[in-house]
C-alpha cells in the first residue's frame, strides 16, 4: 500500500537567528565515531523567546582527545556539572540542565545553518517556561 505525500514545501527547520539563547540539555549519549573514537553528543532545545521548543545545534565532545578533554570539561561546567581529576560522568545526570548557547551561522552543503558559538552557565533571568501573555502559573518545569 502506497501513501501519497506532498514534499513541495519540505525545506527543513528555519534558520535560528544569531544570538544568545537559554537552552536545556534534552539528551546526552555516549557514541563511537566511524574512526572508533568515543564521544558524548549533547542535544539541546531553546526555551523562551520566539524560538521556544526549537532544537538547538548539538554539541559533540570527544573523550580522551588530543585536547585532553578541555572542550568536554567546558561543556560540563556550562551545565553546572563540576569535574576534576579522573571523574565518572553519568550522561543521565546532565539531562534537564540549563545553559546559555551562543548561536552562530556557518555554511553547510551550500546552505546557511545554525551552529554553536559557545556554551555558558545560565544566568539569573533564565527563561524556563513557554512564553505566555502573563507569567501567572509559570514554573521552572521544562515543558517537554
Amino acid at each position: 500500500m502506497s501513501l501519497k505525500v506532498d514534499f513541495t514545501e519540505a525545506e527543513g527547520f528555519p534558520l535560528i537567528e544569531l544570538g544568545l539563547y537559554d537552552v536545556v540539555c534534552t539528551k546526552v549519549e555516549q557514541k563511537e565515531s566511524q574512526a572508533g573514537n568515543q564521544y558524548f553528543q549533547f542535544d539541546f532545545r531553546i526555551v523562551g523567546s520566539e524560538w521556544n521548543g526549537m532544537f538547538a545545534p548539538s554539541i559533540r565532545n570527544m573523550i580522551d582527545a588530543k585536547d585532553k578533554n578541555y572542550y568536554l570539561k567546558q561543556t560540563l561546567e556550562a551545565l553546572d556539572y563540576q569535574v576534576s581529576g579522573v571523574a565518572d560522568v553519568e550522561p543521565s545526570d546532565l539531562v534537564n540542565r540549563r545553559a546559555k548557547m551562543q548561536i552562530t551561522h556557518r555554511e553547510y552543503q551550500g546552505k546557511l545553518v545554525a551552529d554553536v558559538g559557545g556554551l555558558y552557565p545560565p544566568d539569573d533571568d533564565f527563561q524556563s517556561t513557554r512564553p505566555t501573555e502573563s507569567n501567572e502559573g509559570a514554573s521552572d518545569e521544562i515543558p517537554w
